[in-house]
């Protein structure tokens, strides 16, 4: 799909819990086996499988603006770097901890 396109329009009819028709406006989509039916088919699943009722009304992140450029505020605390700790969780670590080791005071 190309990004000046218009979103493929889908339509999926299920009746006994079977799918009786399946169509979708790509190229390949007239036979209603392409990988947007399959997409809508695997989320009918999940939202199945998690008890919704119906469709979500939160967006995803990719169709939300780029949050990165926001500020966190006062959530992270600053430390100087020769307190920063590099080690992986306790659970899956062999090795002890390795610490920053810089000598401020040296130019």
């Amino acid at each position: 799909m190309k990004k000046n396109e218009d979103p493929h329009k889908l339509h999926l009819e299920i009746n006994d819990n079977k799918i009786s028709e399946a169509v979708c406006t790509c190229k390949v989509g007239l036979a209603g086996r392409c990988s947007h039916v399959i997409g809508l088919i695997k989320s009918l699943q999940g939202l199945k499988l998690h008890n919704f009722s119906h469709v979500p009304d939160q967006l995803s992140c990719t169709s939300l603006p780029q949050q990165w450029h926001i500020p966190r505020g006062d959530r992270i605390e600053p430390v100087p770097i020769n307190h920063v700790v590099v080690a992986r969780p306790k659970e899956t670590r062999k090795r002890k901890l390795t610490l920053c080791q810089i000598d401020l005071n040296k130019k």
